[in-house]
């Protein structure tokens, strides 16, 4: 009985497992500075059409992990600034 327990115990935490990494994640990830190469901090960064977003920390780096594939739009915006759309097609590309 304890055997046939721990079976399926098992088996339902590596399904669990597989099942996450089965999903398609995409991670983006840049940096965001003024014209003369100062770091913004607090920027706004969202995947234009979502709610998937995050801000820049304090020099300027930001991730977003999304299972949206890829090309999507970065919508950004600061305070100050004038807002900015950015086409991503790759993971590595140099945002």
């Amino acid at each position: 009985m304890k055997t046939n327990f721990f079976l399926k115990t098992a088996m339902l935490f590596f399904s669990m497992l597989f099942f996450n990494f089965a999903l398609a994640q995409t991670t983006i990830s840049g940096s965001v500075s003024t014209g003369d190469q100062e770091a913004l901090p607090g920027v706004n960064i969202v995947i234009s059409g979502t709610n998937f977003g995050t801000t820049s920390d304090f020099d300027g780096n930001f991730t977003i992990a999304t299972s949206l594939p890829l090309p999507v739009q970065l919508e950004i915006s600061y305070l100050g600034f004038q807002s900015q759309i950015i086409d991503v097609t790759s993971e590595d590309q140099d945002i």
